[in-house]
Protein backbone atom coordinates (compact mmCIF):
# COMPACT_ATOMS: atom_id res chain seq x y z
CA UNK A 1 0.00 0.00 0.00
CA UNK A 2 2.87 2.37 0.56
CA UNK A 3 3.60 1.79 -2.54
CA UNK A 4 0.68 3.37 -4.36
CA UNK A 5 0.62 6.08 -1.48
CA UNK A 6 3.19 6.89 -3.40
CA UNK A 7 2.63 6.30 -6.92
CA UNK A 8 -0.33 8.72 -6.11
CA UNK A 9 1.56 11.22 -4.27
CA UNK A 10 -0.18 10.98 -1.10
CA UNK A 11 1.67 11.30 1.85
CA UNK A 12 1.50 9.00 4.87
CA UNK A 13 3.31 7.77 8.17
CA UNK A 14 3.25 3.83 8.66
CA UNK A 15 2.65 3.97 12.61
CA UNK A 16 1.21 1.49 15.00
CA UNK A 17 -2.37 1.57 16.78
CA UNK A 18 -4.25 -0.10 19.19
CA UNK A 19 -7.20 -1.20 19.06
CA UNK A 20 -10.00 -1.04 21.59
CA UNK A 21 -13.77 -2.14 22.01
CA UNK A 22 -15.97 0.36 23.40
CA UNK A 23 -15.69 4.26 23.56
CA UNK A 24 -14.53 6.06 26.26
CA UNK A 25 -12.17 3.43 26.93
CA UNK A 26 -8.82 5.53 25.85
CA UNK A 27 -8.23 6.63 29.34
CA UNK A 28 -5.33 9.00 30.06
CA UNK A 29 -3.13 5.94 31.34
CA UNK A 30 -3.86 3.59 28.87
CA UNK A 31 -3.24 6.24 26.35
CA UNK A 32 0.14 6.17 28.10
CA UNK A 33 1.01 3.04 28.16
CA UNK A 34 -0.06 2.43 24.12
CA UNK A 35 2.33 5.06 23.68
CA UNK A 36 5.01 3.89 25.37
CA UNK A 37 4.60 0.67 23.73
CA UNK A 38 5.21 2.76 20.36
CA UNK A 39 1.32 3.19 19.15
CA UNK A 40 0.50 6.67 17.87
CA UNK A 41 -3.35 5.97 17.12
CA UNK A 42 -6.50 4.67 18.42
CA UNK A 43 -8.77 2.27 16.81
CA UNK A 44 -12.28 0.52 17.03
CA UNK A 45 -12.66 -1.08 13.47
CA UNK A 46 -9.11 -2.54 11.94
CA UNK A 47 -8.64 -4.98 14.18
CA UNK A 48 -11.97 -6.52 13.63
CA UNK A 49 -11.60 -6.35 9.83
CA UNK A 50 -8.09 -8.29 9.85
CA UNK A 51 -9.30 -10.90 12.12
CA UNK A 52 -11.70 -11.53 9.72
CA UNK A 53 -9.44 -11.40 7.12
CA UNK A 54 -6.84 -13.90 8.80
CA UNK A 55 -10.30 -16.35 9.29
CA UNK A 56 -10.64 -16.13 5.55
CA UNK A 57 -7.30 -15.93 4.83
CA UNK A 58 -7.79 -13.24 2.56
CA UNK A 59 -5.08 -10.16 2.52
CA UNK A 60 -6.29 -6.98 4.15
CA UNK A 61 -5.33 -3.46 2.76
CA UNK A 62 -6.29 -0.63 5.77
CA UNK A 63 -5.29 2.83 6.06
CA UNK A 64 -6.56 5.31 8.57
CA UNK A 65 -7.36 9.13 8.64
CA UNK A 66 -7.45 10.87 11.84
CA UNK A 67 -10.64 12.68 13.01
CA UNK A 68 -9.86 13.48 16.69
CA UNK A 69 -6.94 13.64 19.25
CA UNK A 70 -6.95 11.83 22.33
CA UNK A 71 -3.44 12.72 23.05
CA UNK A 72 -3.55 15.79 25.19
CA UNK A 73 -4.83 16.56 28.53
CA UNK A 74 -8.51 17.81 27.04
CA UNK A 75 -10.05 15.60 23.98
CA UNK A 76 -9.78 18.04 20.65
CA UNK A 77 -12.65 16.83 18.62
CA UNK A 78 -11.67 18.07 15.64
CA UNK A 79 -13.72 17.35 12.66
CA UNK A 80 -15.50 13.75 14.02
CA UNK A 81 -19.21 13.95 13.68
CA UNK A 82 -18.40 17.01 11.01
CA UNK A 83 -16.40 15.62 8.25
CA UNK A 84 -16.84 17.71 5.22
CA UNK A 85 -17.93 16.78 2.37
CA UNK A 86 -14.70 16.99 0.11
CA UNK A 87 -12.65 15.07 2.72
CA UNK A 88 -15.02 12.53 2.54
CA UNK A 89 -14.65 12.33 -1.18
CA UNK A 90 -10.88 12.29 -1.09
CA UNK A 91 -10.27 9.65 1.30
CA UNK A 92 -13.45 7.42 -0.94
CA UNK A 93 -11.32 8.27 -4.43
CA UNK A 94 -8.11 6.81 -2.34
CA UNK A 95 -10.26 3.92 -1.38
CA UNK A 96 -10.59 3.19 -4.82
CA UNK A 97 -7.72 4.24 -6.30
CA UNK A 98 -5.76 1.51 -3.99
CA UNK A 99 -8.55 -1.24 -4.75
CA UNK A 100 -8.33 -0.94 -8.22
CA UNK A 101 -4.27 -1.19 -8.21
CA UNK A 102 -4.27 -4.30 -5.93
Amino acid sequence: MAEIFEELKISYHKIRTWTIDAFYRETRNNMLKRKADGCEAVEMECASIMAVGQFRQREVYEFLYAADCLDGFEWDARILGNIPDDIKEEILTVALQVAVRL
